[in-house]
């Protein structure tokens, strides 16, 4: 079993379960571990936030203005 940098769990199954963490550090292992790692860098952690942040604030504006403009509102 392996803990993702997001806190979540991976379970595999492997023979050699020296290769196959080794595997999953350098990024070549199950698909999973190589899209949840990246997060764990800080810098890159931050960025996704303050995007997310940022995204979620246009599209309720963008929703925002939808309603003011729909021409079926209650």
């Amino acid at each position: 079993m392996l803990e993702c940098a997001d806190g979540s769990v991976y379970t595999g199954i492997a023979i050699d379960v020296a290769a196959r963490f080794a595997q999953h550090a350098s990024g070549t292992g199950a698909r999973y571990t190589r899209s949840a790692h990246w997060l764990a860098h800080p810098a890159f952690s931050d960025a996704v936030a303050r995007f997310l942040e940022s995204e979620t604030n246009h599209i309720h504006a963008y929703m925002h203005e939808l309603n003011e403009r729909n021409p079926f509102r209650a």
